[in-house]
């Protein structure tokens, strides 16, 4: 992409506004950085995801309706 700009790499890409230069390539070069680690990391825990084991539901206990049914029987039966 340097090549675009006619520059030997992405540092001397940029401008100058005054007695400074502001460099446009080292942005780019920082976001091109920033894509590869972050597409790396992706694939990295893509790959542990499918390694773990994945949830067994076998008995999902009891349910709200149950708890509940629990619960007021225990009150009736430390009130009465």
């Amino acid at each position: 992409m340097a090549a675009i700009f006619g520059k030997r790499n992405f540092r001397n890409i940029g401008f100058d506004p005054g007695s400074a230069f502001v460099s446009i390539g080292l942005v780019i070069n920082a976001v091109i950085s920033f894509l590869a680690v972050a597409f790396i990391r992706f694939l990295s825990v893509q790959a542990s995801n499918k390694t773990q084991d994945p949830k067994v539901e076998g008995d999902p206990g009891p349910s709200e309706i149950d708890l509940l049914v629990e619960i007021r029987d225990a009150m009736k039966a430390d009130n009465g």
